[in-house]
Order: structure tokens, then C-alpha cells, then sequence
């Protein structure tokens, strides 16, 4: 396994999920698939415990939030990997702080925040019944 997964929480699912995921992240796919089947379209039937959601505006995490609301059960790791301010390369309106209304607003709840490399970040959700308060 590679630190970034282990540091995303990977646990040997059996099936994870991995949607638009940018090119520099082939690495990290390639090596991941020698451990576990990598589904990369939301059309796939997903029923992943392990969810990551590249994305770059606040309708992405819109249409992600509604899509992973209704298709995922249980308490699945899922994390929305967005770029980060000082990336060179995106330009973006979200960040760690705002443009997260819209998952919150279907019970999801921020857990915790890594970085991925230079350009992303992420941030890890969880359906609000399943945080510790």
C-alpha cells in the first residue's frame, strides 16, 4: 500500500472508488490496483467503502454529494479532493473552508484533512450519525 492511501485510511476494501481523478494521481491508481478492484466512473454500480471524489467547483461537489447521498450505506470512507490555493496549476472557487454547503446540507460532516501533494488536498466526510461528538 502506498502512504498516501494508508494515510486516506485504505483497509484492504475490496472495492474503492476513485472518480476524476487527475493524471498525476495515475501512480497512485496503478499501484492501488495491485490491492483492490478501482472503480473510476459513477456509473459503474458502485457500492465502495472507500470513496475519492476529485473536484474543482461547487456544482462537482453538488452532483458528487447527491450521487454518494443515495448510492453508498453504512459508513464508508469518503473523501472530496479538492485544489489547494497555492496550486499553479487550478483555479478554483472552493476551498478547506467554503464551498461545502451543499454536502453538509445532506448530512455529511467534515472529519478530517490531508494533503495529497502539491496541488490537492482533501478533506474526509462522514454521514453526521456516524461522528463522534
Amino acid at each position: 500500500m502506498t502512504p498516501l492511501f494508508k494515510k486516506l485510511n485504505f483497509k484492504g476494501q475490496k472495492e474503492i472508488a476513485i472518480f476524476n481523478a487527475p493524471v498525476e494521481f495515475q501512480k497512485e491508481l496503478d499501484e492501488i490496483m495491485n490491492e483492490t478492484v478501482v472503480k473510476t466512473s459513477p456509473t459503474d454500480n458502485t457500492d465502495a467503502g472507500f470513496v475519492i471524489s476529485f473536484v474543482k467547483s461547487k456544482k462537482e461537489i453538488e452532483d458528487m454529494a447527491a450521487f454518494l447521498q443515495k448510492k453508498l450505506e453504512g459508513d464508508p470512507v469518503i473523501w472530496f479532493a479538492y485544489p489547494k490555493g497555492t496550486s499553479k496549476k487550478y483555479k478554483v472557487d472552493i476551498n478547506r473552508d467554503s464551498g461545502w454547503e451543499s454536502i453538509q446540507k445532506l448530512g455529511f460532516e467534515t472529519v478530517r484533512a490531508v494533503s495529497i501533494d502539491d496541488d490537492w488536498s482533501a478533506l474526509r466526510f462522514r454521514f453526521s450519525q456516524f461522528v463522534k461528538k
